[in-house]
């Protein structure tokens, strides 16, 4: 089965400008886990993945006094309402990180004519859920890991 049988073919995108708040907005209301970053020339720049939220959110969310290095926002709350104003500033500052400061830039790729399994082998490999679809470095589509089972349980089905 080739990877054009069942990629999206009009996947929802980001571009470099837009920050963290417009990507927590866009994952929410799309209910997806992964995005293409394109550029004006519909070229893919990146990705940006719940994984790479969490590590935006982590770095950008260093409380001074916090020892912890895991969800230091939270800790922070917990440190009582003196926290709260610098909490919120930096909260604020971080909604406001462009995608193109925390997007993976190093992008596996398939294309139209690639095998399913060859998507698979990448997702396997680099521990990714969804793997662009380019032809002619312009992005057609993306194939997720989810896309694989929905074809794979409907084809036991036949």
């Amino acid at each position: 089965m080739e990877v054009s049988e069942i990629m999206t073919k009009k996947p929802v995108t980001l571009k470099p400008n837009n920050n963290l708040k417009d990507v927590l907005e866009i994952f929410s209301e799309h209910k997806i886990e992964a995005c293409p970053v394109l550029n004006a020339k519909k070229e893919i720049m990146g990705i940006v993945s719940h994984s790479d939220v969490l590590r935006v959110a982590d770095i950008h969310s260093k409380i001074q006094e916090s020892t912890s290095k895991t969800f230091p926002v939270v800790i922070g709350l917990l440190k009582g309402k003196e926290h709260f104003e610098a909490l919120e500033d930096s909260l604020k500052k971080i909604l406001t990180v462009p995608v193109s400061e925390f997007m993976t830039k190093t992008i596996r790729t398939v294309s139209l004519n690639d095998d399913v399994y060859e998507a698979l082998r990448i997702m396997n490999k680099y521990k990714i859920n969804l793997v662009p679809v380019v032809k002619d470095k312009k992005l057609v589509g993306v194939i997720a890991r989810s896309d694989i089972i929905d074809a794979l349980e409907k084809d036991v089905e036949k």
